[in-house]
């Protein structure tokens, strides 16, 4: 993309190093070439828009990846220390929902890790999840309609949300899959450094 941005440039500081009466003229000269060869005109203008798209394409995982990179340089946090938060307040999640997680053979418990477990294999397979991260995933029976996924890779799923999901195992993927994807992403990692800043 930046690339593209200089080839612009250029071309505007040329346009405006010209005289004003070259500017005139050529202005003219290629008012009479549109009026006179409109699909030609056509063809050009959509096959620059096609050119600059195909370029943003070919850039678009370099210009992605230099924004996650610049997103990870400006947290200054280490993750160990978010580590630790994140153990902290997952143990006070705990406590304060003892009574409600569903064990590990509870039917929703199963179904959630067996659907949980294929996303993170699915990730491992395509290469977006490192073999040292390690996901754990909890069921806690209440009402609200909430899924969150700390930095440290927990997930927790409430049965409220998995109302919405009992019907397809593919919603309930959509779900799982949407919280992986923070914690892979390392969204999570940066609201906590803001929460905790």
């Amino acid at each position: 993309m930046g690339g593209t941005r200089i080839k612009f440039l250029v071309v505007r500081v040329f346009w405006r190093l010209v005289p004003q009466v070259y500017r005139d003229s050529w202005s003219k000269k290629l008012h009479e070439f549109v009026e006179n060869n409109r699909w030609r005109a056509m063809a050009f203008v959509c096959t620059g828009a096609l050119l600059i798209y195909w370029d943003y394409l070919n850039h678009l995982d370099e210009l992605l990846s230099k924004v996650h990179q610049k997103q990870i340089r400006l947290l200054h946090v280490p993750f160990q220390q978010i580590k630790q938060q994140c153990d902290e307040e997952l143990q006070g999640i705990l406590i304060q929902h003892q009574s409600s997680i569903l064990p590990a053979n509870h039917p929703a418990t199963i179904r959630v890790k067996r659907v949980f477990d294929s996303i993170l294999n699915a990730a491992h397979d395509i290469g977006v999840l490192q073999n040292d991260k390690v996901f754990e995933v909890y069921v806690i029976d209440h009402p609200v309609q909430n899924a969150c996924a700390l930095p440290n890779g927990v997930t927790l799923v409430f049965t409220g949300m998995l109302q919405d999901t009992d019907d397809s195992d593919h919603k309930l993927a959509c779900l799982l899959g949407h919280e992986v994807s923070h914690v892979i992403a390392q969204h999570s990692v940066y609201l906590h450094k803001q929460i905790h800043k």
